[in-house]
């Protein structure tokens, strides 16, 4: 909305002024007479070149427009993909601690079977039963994350009847280099941020000759 409103404002800023039509009238009815009347029609021609000044200056304002709209889509994607990559780490968390839970559940089953036989002691199934016990809680904190991350997931993205399902994609996979000094050059030349803040300095610089000109 504010790029369609800087773009209007481009245009309107290289139209000439309206002229004015009007009807003017004074001191009717003195002495039983009509008095003045008449029409008039004005025109403010602009000279010097400030129509064109002037939509230079907006033209600026609307590359700037345009980075700061770049900035809030690159903030929203990062957004989304985070919390996209935290439901994937939450998952994996999940998952792992169900395997140990189904882990300790057959340990502690496998030393009651033992202790049945005369083959273990009462002190192993209750380590068994204390290391079942913590994996359970284990999966319960887990599970609470990942509810939580697919609560932020849905938030982000505006999706508030996002259903948790299990997501496409992997921890592992497509991890990139990086590399400061690649990460840094790619920064200064693609920034919406930097790109910006040139635009703002270029509108200044714009607004210069205009006000010689006036």
């Amino acid at each position: 909305a504010t790029i369609r409103g800087a773009s209007g404002r481009r245009y309107q800023a290289g139209r000439m002024p309206n002229p004015t039509v009007g009807y003017t009238a004074s001191e009717i009815g003195n002495d039983k007479e009509a008095g003045q009347q008449g029409g008039f029609v004005e025109q403010e021609f602009v000279r010097g070149g400030k129509l064109g000044l002037s939509q230079a200056v907006v033209s600026r304002e609307i590359q700037q427009a345009e980075q700061v709209y770049a900035i809030q889509e690159l903030r929203v994607r990062n957004a989304v993909r985070r919390e996209y990559f935290a439901v994937l780490v939450a998952e994996r968390r999940r998952d792992l601690a169900g395997e140990l839970v189904r882990i300790a559940t057959e340990a502690r089953d496998a030393t009651e079977a033992g202790l049945l036989r005369e083959e273990g002691t009462q002190i192993e199934l209750s380590q068994a039963d204390v290391e079942l016990e913590a994996a359970s809680l284990l999966l319960y904190d887990a599970e609470q994350e990942y509810e939580a991350s697919w609560r932020r997931l849905r938030s982000v993205t505006n999706w508030g009847d996002l259903a948790p399902s299990p997501l496409a994609g992997a921890l592992e996979r497509d991890i990139p280099d990086l590399t400061w000094d690649q990460s840094l050059s790619r920064l200064l030349q693609t920034s919406p941020e930097l790109s910006e803040a040139r635009f703002a300095i270029a509108r200044a610089q714009a607004k210069a000759p205009g006000a010689r000109v006036e």
